[in-house]
């Protein structure tokens, strides 16, 4: 199975790229923001860093439904609280 050409869309800042990437890799994908997936061996899987990443951000410009969102996941799949 070929993979998709965007695997870490977290460093991709084109719209264009974006577009390529399955919504469901994105916290907020109706806007293609806060990106919490990588492809890995044959399948999207969540990263903690870019969970990490997307709490950080989503808390500085005022994203709370992301935010509330980002911490359950990452309390859940990364064994912490952020």
């Amino acid at each position: 199975m070929k993979g998709p050409k965007v695997k870490t869309p977290a460093l991709t800042s084109s719209k264009r790229e974006r577009a390529q990437v399955p919504a469901h890799v994105f916290l907020l994908p109706s806007e293609r923001k806060f990106p919490y997936k990588r492809w890995r061996n044959g399948e999207w899987v969540i990263s903690c860093a870019d969970l990490r990443d997307a709490i950080r951000l989503a808390a500085a410009h005022g994203y709370r439904k992301v935010l509330a969102r980002a911490q359950k996941i990452y309390a859940e799949k990364c064994g912490g609280k952020r």
